[in-house]
């Protein structure tokens, strides 16, 4: 099962009901937050791993709904964990794909994380041949202070309890 964790603002924004209290959480893997930003007057989501902070943007055209949302990160996640070679993540990942569930953001830092991913992403979407994967890769490659000072890419045992 996927534990999506939209911000509130983006939560509002799609109609999604977040419940106060976190639900159990079943697979790190399978844990995302997400946010929607603005690039000019383009639509954009970040998805991050609650756990690695390990980030993929996706375009938010066409995202109506908590369904439609669910969608395009069960799609956009698999899609570049398979590309960027994170094999064991992408299997476990996939074999969660079958229900979601809505779950508040853990706390400030991890949403402070997710604002710095955006600012960071932000120059690279100048590159018209920028793939989804490339730009994961770029961003995982960022110290950040709530894994203290390692990057995304370094932070796979996180994501399985290792």
């Amino acid at each position: 099962m996927l534990t999506l964790r939209p911000t509130k603002m983006l939560a509002k924004q799609l109609g999604i009901s977040v419940p106060a209290t976190p639900p159990a959480v079943p697979s790190r893997v399978a844990d995302w937050c997400m946010h929607g930003f603005l690039l000019g007057s383009d639509p954009w989501l970040i998805f991050c791993n609650t756990a690695s902070l390990y980030s993929v943007c996706a375009s938010a055209k066409g995202v109506m709904d908590g369904e439609s949302l669910a969608r395009r990160a069960g799609g956009m996640i698999n899609q570049v964990l398979e590309k960027n070679g994170l094999k064991l993540q992408a299997e476990k990942f996939a074999a969660e794909l079958a229900d979601f569930q809505w779950a508040p953001i853990p706390g400030r830092s991890v949403l402070g994380s997710i604002n710095e991913l955006i600012c960071l992403a932000e120059p690279f979407f100048d590159d018209p041949d920028l793939l989804p994967e490339a730009l994961s890769r770029r961003l995982g490659e960022t110290p950040m202070s709530a894994l203290g000072m390692n990057n995304p890419n370094l932070t796979g045992g996180r994501w399985t309890g290792g």
